[in-house]
């Protein structure tokens, strides 16, 4: 089932993010409803738009745009399946 499939992006990123990144925390949310109607999303899309929140000892000394693109290559097969943007907050620590 393709919605079945779409519904699970979260799970999947959150399994490579972990898997890649072995973070001390990650919480993933879904605020895709907030851009229904911007360019062709509906509010029946789902996990089209994610915020990551993720805390791993893998960011450390790393700058802003080294650590956001670190996170994009890990993801970047659900860019070509539906993923549309991604808000990233990431960090070695709680700074």
């Amino acid at each position: 089932n393709k919605m079945d499939e779409f519904n699970k992006r979260k799970d999947r990123i959150k399994d490579l993010l972990k898997k890649n990144f072995n973070p001390t925390f990650i919480k993933i949310i879904d605020n895709s409803l907030m851009h229904a109607g911007h360019g062709g999303f509906d509010k029946n899309s789902k996990e089209t738009h994610l915020f990551i929140r993720m805390i791993s000892n893998k960011f450390k000394n790393k700058k802003k745009k080294e650590m956001h693109q670190e996170v994009y290559t890990v993801v970047r097969e659900e860019f070509k399946n539906g993923l549309h943007a991604l808000e990233l907050d990431l960090g070695s620590d709680w700074l």
